[in-house]
């Protein structure tokens, strides 16, 4: 009979899993069991043990539904099952608070950049901004604590990839204002801080701290040039409509 069986379903568990002490005795109920061992099943079935989805009360009907033998060997594995699963779980939980604290940890310019950029692209789908959470949003502790290393370069060249993604996967898109979060995120300003005043003091903070005379680096008081322009056009422009 062709199906799924219980030897492959214990032959799938994963290491951490088998290495529990309790493992033993569901082999030992496998293999001292022909009924078990005959015993073939469906994907649906098999899917339903993998995911621990059968509560006790309902075991009666599980067995019959799907014409298994009513043996000890169920309940243990799902008990089994649910544990390791809620273990996952667990990890999972911790993983994702560690990266959303770490996150909340980054400068205050950095945050403003990455979330003005989500922000656009859900203005973009009017739901989720997949592309973001592909690109910016990291998966493992790894990758958000080498965020911390990154420098101002690195988010600049960061934000020009994640504008070309957007730029593919849709037709029409406003660089002026994606140039505009940029711009205010070089000068070190916020959406909410960014008046004419505010952009002009900004820059010639920077400059002078940043300027080629006083040592600085070229491209970057080429870049704090460029947002300081852009800036004071953009907010001159919107003073028009």
């Amino acid at each position: 009979m062709k199906g799924y069986s219980l030897g492959g379903l214990l032959k799938n568990q994963p290491v951490e899993l088998k290495k529990n002490s309790d493992f033993k005795n569901l082999i030992n109920l496998y293999n001292h069991s022909d009924s078990l061992k005959k015993t073939r099943f469906r994907r649906k079935c098999y899917s339903l043990l993998q995911k621990a989805r059968i509560s006790p009360e309902n075991l009666e009907r599980f067995y019959f539904f799907y014409r298994l033998p009513k043996h000890s060997f169920f309940p243990l594995f799902l008990k089994l099952r649910k544990e390791h699963l809620n273990k996952i779980d667990c990890k999972k939980k911790k993983k994702n608070d560690y990266i959303l604290k770490k996150m909340r940890q980054l400068p205050d310019n950095i945050q403003f950049l990455i979330k003005s950029l989500a922000k656009y692209e859900k203005s973009l789908t009017g739901k989720n901004c997949v592309i973001w959470l592909d690109f910016f949003y990291p998966k493992t502790k790894k990758k958000v604590n080498s965020y911390f290393k990154l420098n101002f370069f690195d988010w600049l060249k960061s934000a020009d990839k994640y504008t070309g993604l957007l730029a593919k996967r849709f037709k029409k898109i406003d660089f002026n204002h994606i140039i505009r979060i940029t711009s205010i995120f070089i000068l070190g300003l916020s959406e909410d801080n960014c008046s004419a005043e505010k952009i002009k003091k900004s820059y010639r903070t920077l400059s002078k701290k940043y300027h080629p005379d006083q040592g600085g680096d070229p491209d970057f008081f080429k870049k704090i040039k460029d947002a300081y322009e852009f800036l004071t056009k953009d907010i001159h422009y919107m003073k028009q409509l």
